[in-house]
């Protein structure tokens, strides 16, 4: 199991991942509060690594290696994951 607990200014929460049995799916579920109304995305990182933030958590987990253009730039596709929308 592991956990990501948010605790910012106004967005506090915790999220937990769980794998029952290894190579089967990871069940994610939580509690985030203080969000503004409408759709938020997120993503996760490929590695729990914050020590020098984002420079050593890795890139961003695309297990199907899918990107997408936009406004010209290439871009990962957040909704490979199913986890664009909280």
């Amino acid at each position: 199991m592991a956990v990501a607990i948010l605790n910012g200014k106004d967005v506090k929460g915790t999220v937990l991942f769980l794998q029952p049995k290894p190579q089967g799916p990871v069940l994610i579920s939580g509690n985030i509060t203080g969000l503004t109304p409408g759709d938020h995305g997120f993503h996760i990182h490929e590695k729990g690594d914050i020590s020098q933030g984002c420079a050593s958590m890795g890139p961003h987990y695309n297990p199907f290696n899918e990107f997408l253009q936009l406004n010209g730039k290439t871009q990962h596709l957040a909704t490979v994951t199913g986890l664009s929308k909280v």
